[in-house]
């Protein structure tokens, strides 16, 4: 716990340092005010640094991954700085599956730049992350007879996608009925990858005929993932009495934003103040984070990289959008927001 610590420490002070780059010296007082608000209102930072979990040690591998590119795509002569961000893709990929499909980003990013400056090298090291993600796959096939990267995915799809979806469309009770039908069948195939590819079959199968309502939980859920003030995080990690009968994803999946509102009123007052003020920093930090996205006074490559590790976690968690699952990106979302705040005086702006 103190090398996680440690390391959230680390993760949030190259956050501000990125910052301090952007920035000159001369920052007035409301700046470092709004700033240390926006580091405070981060209790997930706070829990997932002392749990034995991995949010932490990915956030460090992402951190790592957002500055290494950002380097490269400035000096994209320097192929070492390209290597790390390969090396730091594939430590995130082995943490979390959610990773996995940023190998194909970083192929093409290596590819196409290859191609552009005749350097086949570039092509190799992009190709990296995806031949470790292939050898794992093969791994696991020799284990499972599965050709897969992780079971995670079939997991998430059943009991999450499928079993919202179903909450909002036919009820409780038949989410849990086709949930537990599909496990049976899955049990009884003869081996785990037919008993996979049904789950799969029968779970996209779910989706396609509520389409739009898996649409709209799946954007729902990215933007939960940005404001969730992180209820189940604190209320666990302090050991406080639980009085909701149900999780505010489940609440919002079967009643929408309304039942949410109507499930506050059974917290204590202090639980539901303290999360008031960490929701109103997630919300401002979002609009900071905006305006940091549109402004042209930062180059381009800074905000693209920034807002496309952050808008890529949102789009691969989908419905799952909750505290916990912005661990990794939370350094970038800081940075985002403070150089979005700083644009609100251009006085205090270097030229970038």
């Amino acid at each position: 716990m103190v090398f996680q610590n440690l390391l959230s420490l680390l993760n949030v002070g190259l956050a501000l340092r990125w910052l301090e780059q952007k920035v000159v010296e001369a920052k007035p007082v409301w700046f470092w005010g709004v700033m240390l608000f926006l580091t405070t209102a981060m209790p997930a930072q706070y829990i997932y640094a002392n749990v034995l979990m991995s949010e932490v040690l990915l956030q460090t591998a992402v951190v790592a991954l957002w500055l290494t590119l950002e380097k490269f795509l400035n000096e994209p002569s320097r192929s070492s700085y390209f290597a790390g961000t390969v090396a730091s893709a594939v430590l995130c990929l082995l943490i979390k599956p959610v990773f996995f499909p940023f190998a194909v980003v970083l192929l093409s990013i290596g590819g196409w730049l290859a191609w552009q400056q005749r350097r086949p090298l570039l092509a190799l090291l992009g190709a990296m992350p995806l031949v470790v993600a292939l050898l794992w796959m093969a791994r696991n096939e020799a284990q499972t007879g599965y050709f897969h990267f992780s079971n995670i995915a079939e997991i998430n799809l059943l009991h999450y996608n499928v079993h919202g979806v179903l909450q909002a469309t036919e009820g409780i009770q038949a989410a849990d009925a086709f949930v537990d039908s599909t496990e049976a069948a899955v049990q009884q195939q003869p081996t785990f990858r037919q008993g996979q590819q049904l789950l799969r079959s029968r779970s996209i199968a779910k989706l396609q005929q509520y389409l739009g309502t898996y649409i709209a939980q799946h954007t729902k859920g990215m933007v939960n993932l940005l404001l969730d003030p992180g209820r189940f995080d604190v209320v666990y990690f302090l050991g406080l009495p639980e009085k909701a009968s149900t999780g505010f994803l489940q609440q919002v999946n079967q009643g929408g934003y309304s039942a949410v509102l109507r499930a506050v009123r059974q917290l204590p007052l202090a639980l539901l103040g303290g999360l008031l003020l960490v929701a109103a920093g997630n919300l401002l930090r979002l609009a900071l984070l905006l305006q940091f996205t549109f402004s042209r006074r930062y180059a381009l490559v800074y905000r693209l990289v920034v807002v496309g590790l952050v808008v890529y976690l949102a789009v691969l968690t989908g419905p799952l959008g909750a505290a916990r699952f912005v661990v990794p990106v939370l350094p970038l979302l800081l940075a985002g927001a403070g150089a979005g705040l700083a644009t609100i005086k251009l006085r205090h702006m270097k030229p970038l």
